[in-house]
């Protein structure tokens, strides 16, 4: 029997996931179109073989699969591709393989993920920089504005904030509702990631679809430690947001004493 008529029976047999059965004998006899045919045929899912071997990490099998004819780019039903798949499981080799193959690092799935996005979500640094050396968007952002570094800022992961503005992330990139990554750290209590934001730049004027700066936000979400930082770097305590509310305002509304008391202070010492 033929190697590629063994590949495309293993996937088959193990997998149950094509629904499509072949008949060794008749198609070690020639019938190469029908076994290219079985290995993209999808299950209920809309996942092909190689979608399979993508999330399970069977990396020798990925590359068989692609050899034969597997579409390296189809889409199952929630949208992902096999690189999708392989970056989602932290399969590094597999995603190895069919970035070498010529797969697509920029596509986004049903719920506007990309390759970069999923894996700087998952934290995995060394796929991120696979990605971004071979093409991944590193601005690229969802319908909403969300981009690779808003993810990594609330997940609070410092070295993934600091990886991604050094492969030329945008500090200040702005979602749909004009949240910065600054914005989502503070909002997070991610303190460290707020520093490492302010060192490349991080405006701290920046305002929300609220009129909220970082500042605001700090105060709604209670982070003391992020009022501080920010005022050390001189963030203006007398900005008003879209309702004419300072952040003193907001933090008496929220009755939050301890934050109260100290931007009263600085108010005081400002006049």
């Amino acid at each position: 029997m033929s190697r590629l008529l063994l590949v495309a029976s293993y996937v088959v047999c193990i997998f149950n996931g094509v629904n499509v059965f072949v008949d060794a004998e008749r198609a070690s006899r020639g019938r190469c179109k029908a076994t290219v045919e079985m290995v993209r045929s999808e299950n209920e899912h809309g996942d092909t073989s190689l979608h399979s071997s993508s999330r399970h990490g069977f990396v020798n099998l990925t590359y068989r699969l692609i050899e034969i004819g597997a579409e390296i780019d189809a889409q199952n039903l929630e949208g992902n591709t096999p690189i999708h798949l392989a970056v989602w499981h932290n399969n590094s080799n597999t995603v190895d393989v069919l970035i070498g193959a010529g797969a697509s690092v920029n596509m986004f799935n049903n719920e506007e993920n990309s390759p970069l996005i999923l894996s700087v979500t998952n934290g995995n640094p060394h796929i991120v920089a696979m990605l971004i050396e071979n093409g991944a968007l590193i601005n690229r952002a969802r319908k909403d504005g969300t981009t690779a570094l808003h993810i990594a800022s609330t997940n609070r992961n410092a070295k993934m904030v600091e990886f991604l503005l050094l492969q030329g992330a945008n500090v200040n990139s702005m979602t749909t509702k004009r949240d910065t990554p600054l914005h989502a750290a503070v909002a997070v209590h991610g303190n460290e990631v707020a520093k490492l934001l302010l060192r490349y730049g991080a405006d701290i004027k920046k305002v929300n679809i609220m009129g909220h700066t970082p500042l605001h936000t700090a105060v709604i979400y209670r982070n003391i430690d992020a009022i501080d930082l920010l005022i050390a770097r001189g963030v203006d305590v007398f900005a008003e947001d879209k309702n004419g509310q300072r952040a003193l305002q907001l933090s008496v509304h929220f009755d939050y004493p301890e934050i109260t008391h100290l931007l009263r202070e600085i108010e005081d010492d400002s006049c």
